[in-house]
C-alpha cells in the first residue's frame, strides 16, 4: 500500500524533474532566441474555499507558480494545496503538483508535454499520476490575450480503496488568459480526460478566475472550479461532482 508521505515525497521529484526541462529549455532559448515575450515569474497564494460534493465545508487553499512565457518555450510549474479541519474531523486535504512545457512550432502551433501528481482524501484517492505528449494551436497569441487549445493521448496510473489501476486516455483542453487591463485579468481552464478503454469513464476540471492588483506585488483572487469525476471509487458511495468558490491573495516575485 502506498502511503500518504511516500506520495509528499514524490511530488518535489516531479517538481524537480519538470524545472529540469526548464532549464534546458532556458539555455536553448537564449542560443537561438535571446528575446523573450517575458521572464521567469514566480508567485505564492492563500485563502479560503466554500465547497460542495462530497463534502460541504471551508478550507484554506494554498499555493504557487512558476512560469515563463518565451517566444519558443514556454511552460508553467504549479503546486496546489487545500486543507480543512473541524474540531478532531479532517473534512478537506488535497494536494497536487503539475508541470507543462510548450515547445512553439510553425505558425502557431506548439507541441507540449505535462506531468502531474494529485492526491484527495474526499475522493479516497491515494493517488492519479498523468503524464503524456501532445499538439496545441493558439486562436489568438498576444500580450494581452491568448486563447489555445490542445490534446494528446495520456498515460494514467491511480490508486483509490478500490484498487490500483493504470490506463491510457485521451487528454484534451483548452485556455484563455485575459488581460482586460494593467490591473485586471480573467481566465478560464478546462480539461478532460478520457479513457481510450471505456468512452463512459471520464474526468472533467473546469476552472475560471478573476485576479485584480492591489499593488505591483498583491493581487485578490476569486475562482470558481468544478471537478467532475464519471467513475468514482464505489466502495466509499463517493460522488461524481465537486464545485469549489475560493478567494484569496496572490504574491508575485
Amino acid at each position: 500500500m502506498v502511503r500518504k508521505k511516500s506520495f509528499y515525497l514524490m511530488m518535489p521529484v516531479l517538481l524537480l524533474t519538470a524545472a529540469g526541462g526548464f532549464a534546458v529549455s532556458a539555455t536553448n532559448n537564449v542560443t537561438t532566441n535571446s528575446a523573450a515575450t517575458n521572464d521567469w515569474k514566480s508567485s505564492l497564494y492563500g485563502g479560503f474555499a466554500a465547497q460542495s460534493g462530497n463534502a460541504v465545508t471551508r478550507s484554506y487553499n494554498y499555493g504557487g507558480e512558476f512560469s515563463r512565457d518565451g517566444k519558443v518555450y514556454r511552460g508553467k510549474l504549479k503546486l496546489d494545496g487545500k486543507y480543512g479541519k473541524t474540531e478532531d474531523q479532517v473534512t478537506a486535504s488535497k494536494s497536487e503538483a503539475a508541470g507543462e512545457m510548450r515547445r512553439m512550432l510553425a505558425g502557431r502551433w506548439f507541441a507540449y508535454g505535462v506531468l502531474s501528481a494529485l492526491h484527495d482524501d474526499l475522493k479516497v484517492l491515494s493517488y492519479r499520476i498523468k503524464t503524456g505528449p501532445g499538439l496545441g494551436y493558439y486562436f489568438v497569441d498576444s500580450k494581452e490575450l491568448t486563447a489555445d487549445v490542445s490534446s494528446g493521448p495520456l498515460y494514467v496510473q491511480e490508486k483509490t480503496s478500490d484498487g490500483s489501476s493504470g490506463y491510457l486516455a485521451w487528454r484534451v483542453a483548452q485556455g484563455i488568459d485575459w488581460h482586460i487591463s494593467s490591473t485586471f485579468r480573467w481566465w478560464i481552464l478546462t480539461e478532460a480526460n478520457v479513457d481510450t478503454a471505456d468512452t463512459t469513464a471520464y474526468t472533467i476540471v473546469c476552472k475560471t478566475g478573476v485576479e485584480s492588483k492591489i499593488n505591483g506585488s498583491v493581487s485578490l483572487l476569486v475562482v470558481i472550479g468544478d471537478d467532475y469525476d464519471s467513475r468514482p471509487e464505489t466502495r466509499e458511495k463517493i460522488k461524481k461532482n465537486d464545485f469549489e468558490v475560493s478567494t484569496g491573495l496572490r504574491y508575485t516575485f
